[in-house]
């Protein structure tokens, strides 16, 4: 639940109005501990309180992430109501999983000795709650994806993650209690459309009132983000920024810096989102407070695409692959925001483990009249590599990769000959998959007698084992034509069907 405590003159149906800040302040706190909900601090100067009482908060080892602020100054810069940015900041903070923010030993500032932190008896107050990724651990441990996750924590030193680690998630399966992707659309439908180009400022909660404070009012929509640490934004959101014609620019200022996870993000953000970035938009993304008042007066430069309201009840990922489509791009990429797949036709039967085992059911097995192909969605897919991993031919590579060309699209990886049933004739199966089956049995040493029913559908095979079908309702003829097929491959002379069963067949 979000509550907002409003402590000046501004209209906020339903919230909780106050005297004073101090008051606003104690108020905040109160809800936060006993009830554990999120608190919005409503105007003029909203974000100095918000640093105050999140400072007092951090050394007291109490969850400051349940903390959020709107300072009236916003709707200004941003050229909206005060009410459509009000209910977009309550949405926003609606989807922070803030409740679920991890405390760890540390902290630059905290209210305890040594001496009694050896004896145990406050241990609780050297606690810090930290921007540590929060797991989904029901999907992120599935084989399908586990490979996958493991590379996102590995970009950082930290043991359980870093920012960055939920920034190059391609399936948000990790998040953070200071923001949510989920969240920014949430708060881009509130918004949006702004009926002009704009910035939006992705900047650290605790850097907001300094901002304010140093910045007039601009040409262009000014809308602000915040963030507990700037390098949580990641491809996709940048991407979807632009589509709604806002250009995203990251504010690295505030004590984030110095906290350890976010820190340790700064490098490897710089070289993976930050580069894919600037690889597909030619930009610079990541700022100083200073360098953003000289860069907001000029004109934004966005890749926005005709009525994004549409795809924002899709998700932000929609919104990304229209701005990379209006683009044209195709490029390598070091984040798993998508990727292209290649594969060996030679060596692919077709068999559909791939397909079958996709976490984001890009890859697809269709069967059309005597064709059977393996088609592939590029919008789906998340780079995750598990149809590489498990490719009983080795017939498939991944390469982290974005392709303008193959977006809102199923592109056909691979066209093969089909196989129908050989007693009723309904389609079967790529012959490429059979024929390897049968190949495995030739050189086992097995007789195509003991074949029939690997050219048979489910129905006729479950028939045929009880005794319903007859061998001269078989097409022999069709079944050893395959196996003398496999046969000459493997450098083995043809067989000659029984001549009953060829002219039963007949």
């Amino acid at each position: 639940m979000v509550k907002a405590i409003v402590f000046d003159s501004v209209e906020a149906p339903g919230a909780i109005r106050v005297g004073s800040q101090e008051e606003a302040k104690k108020k905040a706190r109160q809800i936060v501990l006993n009830n554990n909900d999120k608190v919005i601090l409503v105007g003029t100067g909203a974000w100095n309180l918000y640093s105050e009482l999140a400072r007092e908060m951090r050394i007291n080892a109490e969850n400051y992430y349940l903390l959020e602020a709107i300072d009236p100054r916003e709707a200004e810069l941003a050229g909206i109501s005060w009410g459509r940015l009000l209910l977009s900041r309550i949405a926003y903070t609606a989807r922070r999983p803030a409740e679920e923010a991890f405390s760890e030993l540390g902290g630059a500032e905290k209210r305890v000795t040594r001496r009694a932190l050896l004896r145990g008896t406050v241990i609780g107050t050297a606690m810090e709650y930290t921007e540590r990724p929060i797991e989904d651990v029901t999907l992120c441990r599935h084989p399908a994806v586990e490979k996958y996750c493991e590379e996102c924590l590995s970009v950082c030193n930290i043991s359980g993650g870093c920012p960055v680690s939920a920034a190059i998630c391609g399936i948000e399966l990790l998040y953070l209690p200071g923001y949510t992707r989920s969240g920014l659309r949430d708060a881009l439908r509130s918004i949006v459309p702004l009926g002009k180009p704009g910035y939006a400022l992705i900047v650290p909660r605790s850097s907001i009132a300094a901002l304010l404070e140093s910045i007039n009012k601009t040409k262009a929509p000014v809308v602000i983000v915040p963030v507990s640490c700037p390098y949580v934004i990641g491809l996709e959101e940048l991407l979807a920024l632009h589509a709604v014609g806002l250009q995203p620019v990251i504010i690295e200022a505030g004590w984030e810096r110095e906290v350890k996870r976010c820190r340790e993000s700064r490098a490897p953000y710089k070289d993976m989102v930050e580069s894919d970035y600037v690889k597909v938009t030619s930009l610079r993304l990541l700022h100083s407070l200073d360098e953003v008042k000289v860069l907001i007066k000029g004109e934004p430069r966005v890749y926005s695409i005709n009525n994004p309201s549409q795809y924002l009840s899709r998700g932000l990922r929609p919104l990304a692959l229209a701005v990379l489509k209006k683009l044209g791009i195709a490029a390598d990429l070091s984040t798993g925001f998508s990727s292209v797949l290649k594969i060996d036709t030679e060596k692919c039967t077709l068999c559909g483990a791939c397909a079958y085992e996709c976490p984001a059911n890009a890859l697809v097995v269709k069967e059309a009249s005597d064709v059977s192909a393996l088609l592939f969605l590029h919008d789906r897919c998340i780079a995750c590599g598990y149809c590489e991993e498990i490719c009983p031919e080795n017939a498939l590579s991944v390469s982290k990769a974005v392709n303008a060309n193959l977006i809102n699209t199923w592109t056909p990886l691979v066209l093969k000959e089909s196989l129908r049933c050989i007693v009723c004739g309904e389609p079967l199966g790529a012959a490429a998959m059979i024929e390897k089956t049968i190949e495995r049995l030739i050189l086992k040493g097995h007789h195509p007698e003991k074949m029939p029913q690997l050219l048979m559908c489910e129905s006729c095979k479950q028939k045929y084992s009880l005794g319903m079908i007859s061998d001269d309702q078989v097409d022999y003829e069709t079944l050893y034509r395959v196996v003398n097929r496999v046969r000459r491959r493997l450098g083995l002379s043809p067989l000659e069907p029984p001549r009953r069963k060829r002219q039963n067949s007949s």
